[in-house]
């Protein structure tokens, strides 16, 4: 009767019980002999009236089983209703706070759209100001580099002055050297000259002195 009644209370549904009742009423239904059998009207009487007794004890265990079942399930649907209540509850709660999330994601992200809108003029207003502040370095540069190309020309133009200005004193110089070269070379020419007559005349006469001597010497021997 324990595993009858176990066996009840794990059954999946109402039929399936059912089931399981027909089949123990069956199952008892056999362990007694056919009618047939028995061997006078007083056994078959006493088997009825054991079978009586025992079906009846049978359906009174069958209807507490089903009676327990019926608790049972009563109470397991009960529980399942609380179950089924309490998830609702927290499935509520849950849609409560996704929807709070949501509801502050959605405001963070309209704050960061604000702040990075924010962020963009800020970086343009500084793009422009960099640009302004670019071109009038431009500006200045392209200045200061026409300034230097007329300071250039100016440093050039007066380079070129001084070069013709050395070049004249370089040419006035040369030829006042040339001057006094020329000078110098007839005044040693002149000198040269003047020393070659002295050396003829010294060496003239020092020849004729050796004539007269010779000319001497020979009159001597002659004479």
């Amino acid at each position: 009767m324990i595993d009858l009644y176990e066996q009840i209370s794990s059954a999946p549904d109402e039929k399936t019980r059912a089931r399981l009742i027909v089949e123990a009423i069956e199952h008892v239904e056999r362990r007694f002999p056919a009618v047939n059998d028995l061997a006078t009207n007083t056994s078959l009487k006493e088997t009825e009236l054991r079978l009586v007794k025992e079906i009846e004890l049978l359906r009174g265990e069958t209807r507490q089983i089903e009676a327990n079942l019926r608790k049972d399930i009563e109470q397991w649907r009960g529980e399942t209703k609380q179950m089924e209540g309490n998830l609702h509850k927290q499935i509520e709660q849950l849609r409560g706070e996704t929807k709070q999330i949501e509801a502050n994601l959605h405001k963070e992200i309209e704050q960061l759209r604000g702040e990075t809108k924010q962020i963009e003029a800020n970086l343009h207003k500084e793009i422009e100001q960099l640009r302004g502040e670019t071109k009038q370095m431009e500006g200045n540069l392209y200045k200061e580099i026409e300034q230097l190309r007329g300071e250039t020309k100016q440093i050039e133009a007066n380079l070129r002055k001084d070069i013709e200005q050395w070049r004249g004193d370089v040419q006035r110089d040369i030829e006042q050297l040339r001057g006094e070269l020329h000078k110098e070379t007839a005044l040693i020419r002149a000198d040269m000259a003047h020393q070659k007559v002295e050396i003829i005349k010294w060496t003239l006469g020092a020849l004729l002195a050796q004539t007269a001597l010779i000319l001497g010497g020979i009159r001597f021997i002659l004479g």
